[in-house]
């Protein structure tokens, strides 16, 4: 398996970018970040910190949940606003990421490599 570099969903494509450290995943060099989603001007991106396979495809899958859900609005409505879908999406992408590498459907490469380094 080869890591996306992109994704379309719903007629919008989002760069996917792998980074080396947290705090070149979030826009604003914060800490503590494994995803983010962002719109910048007429660009998509999303964000992805490098560690073990399992837990790199994991937070994939999460971030391209979050799109999902922002570019749905029938899955938006069915989450409560004050619970948001954190909760939701952090689960569902856990048990996606697991069963693809567990039932063997997916080929996990061994490292990957960073395609986007930002200075901090």
């Amino acid at each position: 398996m080869k890591f996306p570099t992109s994704v379309t969903v719903r007629g919008y494509t989002y760069d996917i970018e792998y980074v080396a450290t947290d705090r070149e995943v979030d826009y604003d060099f914060q800490a503590g970040f494994l995803g983010q989603v962002c719109h910048q001007q007429d660009k998509a991106k999303i964000r992805v910190l490098v560690s073990d396979p399992i837990k790199t495809l994991d937070t994939v899958i999460h971030e391209i949940l979050h799109v999902i859900f922002a570019r749905n609005s029938l899955l938006k409505a069915a989450i409560r606003p004050e619970v948001g879908d954190e909760a939701f999406v952090d689960t569902l992408a856990c048990e996606l990421a697991f069963l693809l590498d567990s039932n063997g459907w997916i080929d996990l490469p061994k490292e990957i490599p960073v395609t986007k380094q930002r200075i901090v």
